[in-house]
């Protein structure tokens, strides 16, 4: 997390030894498990970010701790989705630019770069429903002036570790290749065009089913 090129070193050297001992999946099953919970963590970061930007609204009447934990769940699957194709468009545009990478070490670094996602669930998550409560993740003006601080730090540390999640997904795609980091930064690109294309292809099949967006 902190020397991101000695961490992906180890990382990706301990897919490689598990490759060598004929492991069908290489990376394990730790880099699906932070995929899921990273996807979570995006969503919760969206529902509070969304309404702050005005790009969503949801009132506090319509809240249902169910739509919250369907939301997190949707988000889990959305994250191993996007890493799976992740790991093939960004092999991709790897062999495009001159390097063959395999897509168990692409799948290990996206789990690895979304380790910092779970702090957005694990405790940030938990103190919003604990200091804010459900207006948290509605559209709604919040009155206490506490709730309305921490909604701004939950907020602002919620982007940070977004970001966080792009620099080090970016360096991990740099450690796999050996690019630079200026030249790894179209993997970032494709990482955020899958995420998004994956949302909007669940958010077209919930209008097709009549569930509204």
């Amino acid at each position: 997390m902190l020397r991101p090129r000695d961490g992906f070193a180890q990382v990706l050297g301990v897919t490689e030894e598990r490759r060598d001992q004929g492991y069908r999946t290489p990376e394990g099953a730790a880099p699906s498990v932070l995929a899921a919970l990273g996807g979570a963590a995006l969503m919760s970061v969206w529902l509070k970010l969304g309404g702050l930007l005005g790009v969503r609204t949801f009132a506090s009447a319509d809240f249902r701790w169910a739509y919250l934990l369907a939301s997190l769940l949707i988000g889990a699957v959305v994250g191993v989705l996007a890493q799976l194709m992740w790991s093939v468009l960004a092999g991709l545009v790897a062999r495009r630019l001159g390097r063959r990478v395999d897509q168990a070490e692409l799948r290990t670094v996206w789990g690895a770069a979304s380790f910092p996602l779970t702090f957005a669930l694990f405790p940030l998550l938990l103190l919003d429903v604990a200091l804010v409560g459900p207006a948290s993740f509605t559209t709604e003006r919040l009155g206490d002036p506490l709730s309305t601080g921490w909604a701004a730090i939950s907020i602002a540390m919620g982007a940070a570790l977004v970001i966080w999640w792009m620099y080090l997904l970016t360096r991990g795609f740099s450690a796999t290749t050996a690019f630079s980091f200026g030249r790894s930064l179209p993997s970032l690109l494709v990482a955020l065009l899958s995420t998004l294309g994956l949302v909007m292809a669940l958010r077209g099949l919930g209008f097709v089913l009549g569930t509204g967006p």
